[in-house]
Formats: C-alpha cells, sequence, structure tokens
C-alpha cells in the first residue's frame, strides 16, 4: 500500500495496482471491519456506529491505525488485506466523485450497493450508474 497525507492532516490508503516502477494506485474509501470492532472504533476516539467506524479515507486509516510508517506494507501478506469478492459478486454502483473540481465526471469511483459501510452519499445519489 501506497500511504499519502492529504490536506496535511489525513493519512490515506492508497491500494498499488501495477508492477514496481508504474505509479498506479486506488484510494480505499471505506472498508467494512471483520475483526478487532472494538479496537478500530477506539482509534477512532468516538462512539461511533460501527457502520461509520470506517467512512471516508481519512477515518478508514485512522480506525486501521495507519500512518506513514505504513507505507509499503503489502495489502495481501498482512493483517490488513484486500479480500476476493464472494462467488455471489454484489452490484457495483459507480456514483459522481467527490472532494475534486477537475474531471468530476469520470466513473472512477464504484462501491457495493449493499453495504453499509460506504463513504459519502452513494445509496441516495440519484445520478448514479451501475456496473454489470
Amino acid at each position: 500500500m501506497c500511504i499519502r497525507i492529504y490536506y496535511g492532516v489525513h493519512y490515506c490508503i492508497n491500494a498499488v495496482t501495477e508492477t514496481q516502477g508504474v505509479e498506479s494506485t486506488v484510494l480505499l474509501r471505506s472498508a467494512e471491519p471483520i475483526t478487532d470492532i472494538e479496537v478500530v472504533s477506539a482509534r477512532r476516539g468516538i462512539n461511533c456506529k460501527e457502520t461509520e467506524s470506517c467512512r471516508g479515507p481519512g477515518k478508514l486509516a485512522r480506525a486501521f491505525g495507519i500512518t506513514d510508517k505504513s507505507d509499503g506494507i503489502s495489502l495481501c501478506m498482512s493483517k490488513l488485506f484486500i479480500a476476493k469478492l464472494p462467488a455471489d459478486t454484489p452490484q457495483i454502483g459507480v456514483p459522481p466523485r467527490i472532494g475534486i473540481s477537475r474531471y468530476s465526471e469520470l466513473p472512477l469511483r464504484f462501491f457495493d450497493e449493499s453495504s453499509a459501510y460506504v463513504s459519502g452519499e452513494c445509496s441516495a445519489n440519484k445520478n448514479m450508474m451501475r456496473v454489470k
């Protein structure tokens, strides 16, 4: 993974998607924690609903204890990993991108429509495309 600091404040997790030497990453915006739920909530330092503990890139990094020292850790062979999709693949939504002013119309934001852990206003968005 590649860790970046946004706005000089928030660590954010980027999944590296190419081989070494080729720059290509995907910003992870949210996650569904499957273990250590109490630890995740405690790192956030607030009493929030489980579904909100990892919503948003900065909150996600904080919840998982990610700092600049996490840069370079593999998302294939560590405690934090990206799981393979289940056989019953979810419906993937493609909402407009948020937090940017240029190229916001490009379909580059994806999420599981059935997940309660999604960041932003995805499920309520009327301008959303769908991936089949």
